[in-house]
C-alpha cells in the first residue's frame, strides 16, 4: 500500500545554464519570426512579370489549333505584351515609334492620274470617319504600330457594306489571332468556361465567302450577309523561323529587358524589406520576452520600416549582464549601387540599339553622350531603319483598302516622314547644353548644321557644364567670308 506521504516529492527543475539570446526578424507582415523558423524556408526567387505561368492565360495547346487547321505562334504573345508594360525603356521606345509612325498624311496624285474632286472627297470622308466607333485614323495607325513594336505583327479589319464597298476599318489586336494553314483565313480564339470561342476572318481580297462562326467557305448565296466574316489584312516582317508570323525587334534584347526588370524588382524588394530584413535585433541576457518583443515589434514596424512615427525613440531597460543590439542589414554605398548603375546603363543601351532609337527621343539625357553632335545622323538611322519601313507597310495597307475597297484610282495615301534635320530645334540644343548633355562647342556645331551662320569652336568650349555654371564665352572673331561668328 502506498501512502501519499511515502511518495517522493518532485523537485522543481532549475536552469543551470545561462539563458541564450535569440535573433528575431521583424517582417512587413506585422510578425516577429524567429531566425530558426526563417532558416526553414528558402527565399523564393523573384518572378519576372509575363514570363511565369499565369493560370488565366490559356496555352496554345489548350486551343487545339491543329484540329482547326491553325498555325501556332512561334512564341506566346501575351508574355511579350507583359514585358512591354513592365519595362519603362521598352515601353517608351514602342510608344515613341508608334507616335513617330502615325504622322500626318497627304493624298498625292498617282503617276499619270488626273484630278478627281469626287474621288478625293470620298477618300477624305472615309479617312475622317473610318468607323462607327469614332476611332480616328491616327488611333488605328498608332495601335497597329504599337502591336508591331511589341509582338512583331499587326492587323487591320475591313468591313464591307451592302454596297460592295468597305464601309469601316478598325485596328484588330493580334495576340489571340492565328493564321489558317491555307493562308486565306484567320481565327480569333478565346476561352469561356473551358470552351473555345471561335471568330473567323477572311483574308482581304479572297474570293469565297467565309462563315464567321466556324470558318467554313461558301458562295454569297450560301452564306448570308450577317453570317459572313469580315476581312483582315495581317502584316508582319520576315522571320526566318515562320512564314506566317513575325517577331518584334526586341527579341534580340529580351535578356536585357528581363535583366532591367530584375534590377527594378531587386531594389523594390530591398526597399520594402522583402526577403532581406532592414535590421537584425540581437537580445542577450534575461528578458521579459513578451514585453520586449511587443515593444520592438511596434517600434520597428511603425517607427522604422514604415516611417509612421517620425523621430520615434525606443527606450529599453537592458538586464544585468545583458545587451540589445540593432544591426542594419543594408547595402553600403558603392558595394552594388555603382555596379547596378553601370550594368543598367549597358542594358538600356542594348534595348535602344535593337530599335535604332536615339536616346533623346524617349527623354534619356546622358552627360557627354547622346551621340554628342551625332544626334541628327542617329535620327536618320532611326528613320531609315525603323520608321520609314513601318510607314511604308502601313501605307500599303491603307492604299489596299482605298484601291480595292473603295475603287480609288487617282490618289494614294502617304504618311509624312520624320525630317531628321528638324528633329532637334535650336531650343532643344540650348536645353541640351544647359543640362550638360552637350558641351558648348558641340552645341555650336549642331546649330551650324541647321543655319548658314558659321560657329567655329573656341578654346574651353569642350567642357560640359550645368546651367548654373555657364559663363560668358566672350567674343569670337568673325569669319573672313562675312557670314558672322
Amino acid at each position: 500500500m502506498k501512502f501519499p506521504w511515502t511518495q517522493k516529492e518532485e523537485q522543481p527543475q532549475f536552469r543551470t545554464e545561462p539563458r541564450k539570446g535569440k535573433a528575431y526578424i521583424i517582417s512587413t507582415e506585422d510578425d516577429i519570426v524567429s531566425l530558426e523558423t526563417l532558416e526553414k524556408y528558402q527565399i523564393e526567387k523573384f518572378k519576372i512579370p509575363g514570363l511565369n505561368v499565369d493560370p488565366v492565360v490559356i496555352s496554345q495547346e489548350d486551343m487545339k489549333l491543329k484540329d482547326l487547321g491553325l498555325i501556332a505562334h512561334p512564341f506566346d504573345m501575351p508574355p511579350l505584351m507583359d514585358l512591354c508594360e513592365s519595362n519603362v525603356t521598352l515601353g517608351a521606345i514602342i510608344g515613341q515609334i508608334a507616335t513617330d509612325t502615325a504622322a500626318d498624311h497627304t493624298l498625292p496624285l498617282n503617276t499619270g492620274a488626273s484630278e478627281n474632286t469626287a474621288e478625293l472627297a470620298k477618300i477624305e470622308a472615309f479617312l475622317e470617319m473610318p468607323n462607327t466607333e469614332r476611332l480616328s485614323l491616327r488611333y488605328i495607325l498608332k495601335a497597329m504600330a504599337d502591336d508591331w513594336g511589341c509582338v512583331g505583327n499587326y492587323a487591320l479589319e475591313a468591313i464591307w457594306n451592302a454596297g460592295a464597298e468597305v464601309g469601316e476599318m478598325r485596328h484588330l489586336p493580334v495576340h489571340n489571332i492565328w493564321v489558317h494553314k491555307d493562308g486565306n483565313k484567320y481565327a480569333r480564339l478565346t476561352m469561356k468556361k473551358q470552351s473555345v470561342i471561335q471568330r473567323w476572318y477572311r483574308r482581304f481580297g479572297y474570293e469565297p465567302q467565309i462563315r464567321q462562326s466556324d470558318g467554313s467557305e461558301g458562295t454569297e448565296s450560301e452564306i448570308g450577309f450577317k453570317e459572313r466574316a469580315t476581312d483582315i489584312i495581317y502584316k508582319h516582317d520576315y522571320y526566318r523561323k515562320s512564314k506566317h508570323y513575325g517577331v518584334p525587334k526586341s527579341i534580340t534584347s529580351l535578356g536585357e529587358v528581363i535583366s532591367l526588370i530584375g534590377i527594378r524588382d531587386f531594389h523594390l524588394g530591398f526597399l520594402r524589406n522583402n526577403g532581406v530584413p532592414a535590421y537584425m535585433v540581437e537580445a542577450r541576457g534575461e528578458w521579459d520576452s513578451s514585453n520586449v518583443l511587443k515593444t520592438i515589434k511596434e517600434f520597428m514596424n511603425k517607427g522604422v520600416l514604415r516611417g509612421g512615427e517620425a523621430y520615434a525613440t525606443l527606450m529599453v531597460e537592458v538586464p544585468e549582464e545583458g545587451s540589445l543590439k540593432f544591426e542594419p542589414l543594408t547595402i553600403k554605398e558603392g558595394e552594388t549601387g555603382n555596379t547596378f548603375r553601370v550594368y543598367k546603363k549597358s542594358l538600356q543601351e542594348d534595348v535602344l540599339s535593337a530599335y535604332s532609337m536615339p536616346p533623346y527621343r524617349i527623354g534619356i539625357a546622358e552627360v557627354g553622350k547622346l551621340g554628342g553632335t551625332n544626334i541628327i545622323p542617329a535620327t536618320k538611322i532611326y528613320k531609315n531603319a525603323v520608321i520609314s519601313p513601318l510607314q511604308t507597310s502601313l501605307e500599303d495597307v491603307i492604299n489596299m483598302v482605298l484601291r480595292e475597297g473603295l475603287g480609288v484610282e487617282s490618289y494614294r495615301f502617304d504618311l509624312n516622314e520624320i525630317d531628321a534635320s528638324d528633329a532637334i530645334t535650336a531650343k532643344d540644343i540650348d536645353a541640351l547644353v544647359r543640362d550638360g548633355t552637350l558641351n558648348n562647342n558641340e552645341g555650336r556645331l549642331l546649330l551650324e548644321q541647321k543655319t548658314p551662320v558659321k560657329l567655329p569652336p573656341y578654346e574651353g568650349g569642350g567642357v560640359f557644364r550645368i546651367d548654373a555654371n555657364l559663363i560668358d564665352v566672350g567674343e569670337v572673331e568673325p569669319s573672313t567670308d562675312g557670314s558672322g561668328g
